[in-house]
Parts: C-alpha cells; sequence; structure tokens
C-alpha cells in the first residue's frame, strides 16, 4: 500500500513539474485532486469521515470509522471523546464506560460525559456523585444541570428535577434539548403525583 501511495504523489508531481501553461497547471491541480481522492480509504483520516458521518445523521457509519480511527490512534483523547458520544447516542453505555473510565480523572470532559453516560443508563447514584464536581464548579453549566435532571427525574422524588430543568433552559432557551426535557420531566412527575396522590 505504501508503495501505491508512492506512486500517486510521483504521478501527481510529474504532471505539476512540467505544466507551463496556465491551463496545464489546472489540468496537474485537478490530477492531485483525483490523485487524493482515489487514496485509499485507510491513508486517509478516519476521524474526518467519522465527524462528517455524525453530522449527516449516520451514527453507525460514525462509530465504525472512529472506531477503526482510536484503534490505530489510541492517544487521541479527543476521538475517544466523539466515539463516546456516538455509542452513548446508540445506548452502548457499557463500551462508553470503558473509553472513558481511565480518562476522566484527568479530563473534565471524559468526567462529564461519564457522569451522563451513568444517568441515561439509569445508574442514578453513580451519575448523581460523578456530576457533583462539575455542577459544584460551574452552577449554571449546562451538560451538568442536563445530567443532574435526567438522573434525578428517575427517581422517587422526581420533582426535584425541576430546578435543573429551569437551569438548562436558562443555559440554552428554546433549544430542542431544553423542550425535550421540560416535556420527559413533566410526564414522569405527573406520573408520581398519579401514584402518591391514588389519581
Amino acid at each position: 500500500i505504501a508503495t501505491r501511495h508512492t506512486d500517486y504523489r510521483s504521478f501527481c508531481n510529474r504532471h505539476l513539474d512540467n505544466g507551463e501553461s496556465k491551463m496545464a497547471k489546472i489540468t496537474a491541480l485537478s490530477i492531485v485532486l483525483g490523485c487524493t481522492l482515489a487514496m485509499p480509504t485507510s491513508a486517509q483520516d478516519l476521524s474526518i469521515e467519522a465527524r462528517a458521518a455524525s453530522a449527516r445523521g449516520d451514527t453507525s457509519a460514525a462509530i465504525i470509522a472512529m472506531q477503526a480511527h482510536v484503534d490505530g490512534h489510541p492517544d487521541d483523547v479527543s476521538a475517544k471523546l466523539d466515539l463516546a458520544r456516538y455509542y452513548m447516542w446508540t445506548g452502548a453505555y457499557a463500551k462508553v464506560d470503558s473509553l472513558l473510565s481511565p480518562l476522566a480523572a484527568q479530563n473534565a470532559e471524559a468526567a462529564a460525559l461519564l457522569a451522563s453516560n451513568a444517568a441515561w443508563a439509569g445508574k442514578i447514584d453513580q451519575a448523581l456523585a460523578l456530576n457533583a464536581a462539575g455542577l459544584q464548579n460551574d452552577p449554571a453549566n449546562f451538560m451538568a444541570n442536563y445530567t443532574q435532571a435526567t438522573a434525578l427525574r428517575q427517581t422517587a422524588q422526581a420533582y426535584r428535577a425541576w430546578p435543573y430543568v429551569q437551569a438548562v433552559e436558562q443555559a440554552k432557551p428554546g433549544s430542542k434539548d431544553a423542550i425535550d426535557l421540560r416535556r420527559i420531566t413533566r410526564v414522569r412527575t405527573a406520573s408520581e403525583v398519579r401514584v402518591n396522590w391514588g389519581l
């Protein structure tokens, strides 16, 4: 494969060196672009491919590409954080734990994602414990409040989530995240009222 890539570059460079006219240079640049696009995917940065797939809503493709990237670049923390997000969106909570647990002590973003993952996985005590530091450091932080609300609305006292729902709304008023959080919390607290009052 390495030889093949060298051949592509040599071919492209020959055309660039010999192009004298403006049209020849344009043609040569077109050949360079074609050579780059013709390179096998393995030669390209798979993290870029993964993020592009995520942006267009193809989470499965994003996971495949980013996992391959992380396997080849185990020190790329940013890629691991994005891969953890992709896994969380699909409900693969155990995979998120394995990715982020080694990073959480030294990386605040990893710790925040790990707390959110625990909340979505229904591990309420773990989520609240992991989220405590982030919430204390920045009481207005969107993600910390979202995680706190997500965890608390699953408890027997779901009404305790409301202050954090309101903090989310203040951080991102009118956002889909804030609207969905309010709707889901309202459903949960309404159920709580019906159970407690026999309605």
